[in-house]
């Protein structure tokens, strides 16, 4: 049986899985500190070690514009990305694949690429939220 904090846990990585720079991830650690940190009941920016007041400020306006605007974005994602269908996205077969991302309540395109690492062709996964053909995405 699964304790709430394992819950919270899988929420958490859930959220980090979805953001999508790593300046973007660090304001969203400072702003889930704050809820941690002993503060006497004040959970403000100006409390935060992490980031400044203005940069948390940054974030959050961003996040309210981007979901109000409802943009697009091709964005990178990690090979072990679960489907909500419970296989990973590693296993998908066809570059521009609609697929549904376990957390995630939209179908987006998938595909992927290769990218030189130390000599050595790495696989890397890409999604669209808009449908794209996968060459397209890539």
């Amino acid at each position: 049986m699964k304790t709430i904090l394992s819950h919270a846990q899988i929420i958490l990585y859930t959220l980090l899985d979805l953001i999508p720079s790593p300046h973007q991830i660090i304001s969203f650690q400072a702003i889930f500190a704050l809820f941690f940190e002993p503060t006497d009941g004040r959970m403000l920016p100006e409390h935060s070690v992490i980031k400044s007041p203005a940069a948390l400020s940054r974030f959050v306006t961003f996040l309210k514009e981007v979901r109000k605007l409802r943009h697009h974005a091709i964005v990178g994602i990690p090979k072990n990305r679960k489907l909500e269908d419970g296989r990973k996205i590693r296993t998908i077969g066809e570059k521009g694949q609609p697929v549904k991302l376990s957390g995630f309540k939209d179908t987006v395109s998938a595909s992927w690429f290769y990218l030189e690492q130390n000599g050595k062709l790495e696989k890397r996964f890409v999604i669209s939220t808009r449908k794209l053909k996968g060459n397209t995405i890539t």
